[in-house]
Order: C-alpha cells, then structure tokens, then sequence
C-alpha cells in the first residue's frame, strides 16, 4: 500500500515537472506573462499532445519503478489445499506431501523413516489441515 502511494505521488511530482517544460516549450525562451503560458499549455491541442507523452512517460515510469521493487501482492501459489491434505492421508508415509509442497530434503528424510516412524505422518496431516504447513514458494491457491 505504501508502495503504490509513493508510486503515485512520484508519477504525480513528475507530471507537474514534466507539464512546467512543457509549458515552457509551447511559449519559448522569450519572457512572457505567466498566464499566457498556461493559457498555450492548457489550449485543446497542447493538452491532447501533452497528456498522452506525459501519460505515457508516467505508464513506463511506474513499470520500472514496479519492476524495481517487485510485486507487492504476494504470490498465489499454484499447489492446491485439497491436493495437499488428500497426498498427506493417503501418501504421507512416504513423504510425498512434501515433495508436493515443494520441501524436497525434507520429503527424502521422511521416505527414509517410513513417516518418522508415523509420528511424523500425523503430525504433517494437522499442520496441513490447520494452514500451518504451506508451500514452499507462495500460497495455496483454493485456501
């Protein structure tokens, strides 16, 4: 949220600059009254000219600055809840829930000890059941 206000505040701060060239463009170098610039910047043509160059440079603008920062959303996973809990019953002995998910050492070590001796089994099916246990990368995307 305070990405995209300070997003939107820069994009502004750069419009008003890049609307304040302009302006002095359309009227030139010669010293002229400040309402004759701003009656030549706002004329129909000259706003049609400038609105689409000076969206268009805020548009590429935000695109770098979002490129920048990453995504604020945070990302939707692509495994599913239901998926995941089914595996953890049916599979979970053999450490297929956490291959699923996307813990692959952790999938072997549960191979090797039969589910942790079953312990280990139950103890993944309830933090699966309860949302504890999610995906490595992201989050389910049907929870």
């Amino acid at each position: 949220m305070k990405i995209r206000l300070l997003t939107t505040l820069f994009a502004l701060s750069i419009f008003t600059l890049l609307s304040s060239l302009d302006a002095y463009a359309i009227s030139g170098p010669a010293k002229v009254e400040s309402h004759q610039v701003h009656e030549a910047a706002t004329s129909k043509i000259a706003s049609q000219k400038l609105s689409k160059r000076v969206i268009r440079k805020a548009n590429r603008l935000n695109k770098k600055i979002q490129k920048r920062l990453g995504d604020p959303q945070p990302y939707r996973g692509d495994k599913s809840f239901v998926v995941a809990i089914i595996l953890s019953v049916l599979l979970g002995g053999l450490g297929v829930d956490r291959f699923y998910l996307g813990y692959v050492f952790l999938g072997i070590l549960k191979l090797l000890t039969f589910g942790g001796f079953g312990i280990w089994y139950l103890i993944d099916i309830l933090l699966i059941a309860t949302n504890s246990l999610r995906p490595k990368k992201g989050e389910y995307y049907d929870y």
